[in-house]
């Protein structure tokens, strides 16, 4: 199993972050190797998304579906692959306030196998991972400091 961690200093509430981020679907221009997210069911509290992917090293596009829990009280969400392509994908977002602002903290944890060339993959899925989880962030840190701007928040 491989994880990453991801953080991002946000100037915003962590409530404004929370809610910016939950609009994933937005961001996927963002994502580099991503190509769709489609909400499939939304309760407010539990979202089903089907998430579509392209790993060009190897001319594979992967899917999945994916089970997020967003817990307003606390201001994070739980993400964990119901169905799909990969061998296990899951993670958590969090969203804590820190100084003047939000610290956003993105984990991963996910195993892909490749039969015969996986360890040789290895690394390349792992920066493709990193890179869409920093790309995610990025651009839910610049939506919540203009959002936050535009109410009033602290810069």
């Amino acid at each position: 199993m491989h994880e990453i961690t991801c953080e991002k200093f946000v100037r915003a509430t962590p409530e404004t972050v929370f809610q910016v981020a939950r609009d994933i679907q937005k961001y996927v221009e963002h994502m580099g190797n991503i190509e769709s997210v489609r909400v499939i069911h939304d309760d407010g509290v539990t979202r089903i998304t089907e998430w579509v992917a392209r790993l060009p090293m190897l001319e594979k596009e992967l899917r999945w579906l994916e089970k997020d829990v967003w817990d307003v009280t606390s201001l994070i969400c739980e993400f964990e692959m119901v169905e799909g392509d990969m061998d296990h994908y899951s993670g958590k977002w969090s969203f804590e306030r820190y100084g003047d602002g939000t610290l956003m903290k993105l984990t991963i944890s996910y195993e892909y196998q490749v039969p015969l060339i996986g360890q040789l993959l290895q690394k390349l899925i792992e920066k493709v991972v990193k890179d869409n989880a920093d790309s995610i962030l990025n651009a839910v840190k610049e939506a919540s400091e203009k959002t936050a701007s535009g109410f009033g928040e602290d810069k």
